[in-house]
């Protein structure tokens, strides 16, 4: 069995944004037809990552079918998780996933903010409402 390429990086997306699917090749590098048999995400981040394989018949030796991953962050930060593809449980070669979710960026223009406190002096409880604006350029 082999595998290619062995990592993939899917930039920076916005949450909930989708990426372009990128392909990893599987190949029968035996001398006998093999079906796969483990083909699954795995990992801390593995929600953030879909597969759609076109591994659904046995590989004859030399035969290739491919992954397809696609990136979905659900979170911001750096998001990593492994795509792991075998023949069988001892049998398998990892493919390692990475990408980077980022918050949407807030519009231009001017926001009306609210803030609200608590204050305790001398045994009298005050609640203090603020209003004010801020401006994104």
């Amino acid at each position: 069995l082999s595998v290619s390429p062995l990592s993939l990086n899917f930039g920076q997306l916005v949450l909930g944004q989708s990426s372009a699917a990128q392909t990893v090749t599987i190949t029968n590098v035996g001398d006998t037809s093999m079906t796969i048999t483990v083909n699954s995400v795995r990992g801390t981040n593995s929600m953030d990552f879909w597969g759609t394989n076109t591994c659904t018949s046995a590989l004859a030796p030399g035969a290739h079918c491919t992954d397809s991953v696609t990136f979905v962050p659900h979170d911001a930060g750096t998001r990593t998780a492994t795509l792991v593809v075998g023949f069988s449980a001892s049998n398998t070669q990892s493919v390692s996933l990475s990408g980077t979710g980022l918050l949407p960026a807030t519009p231009p223009g001017t926001y009306v903010v609210y803030v609200r406190g608590t204050s305790y002096y001398g045994g009298y409880t005050g609640v203090h409402d603020q209003q004010g604006t801020v401006k994104v350029q």
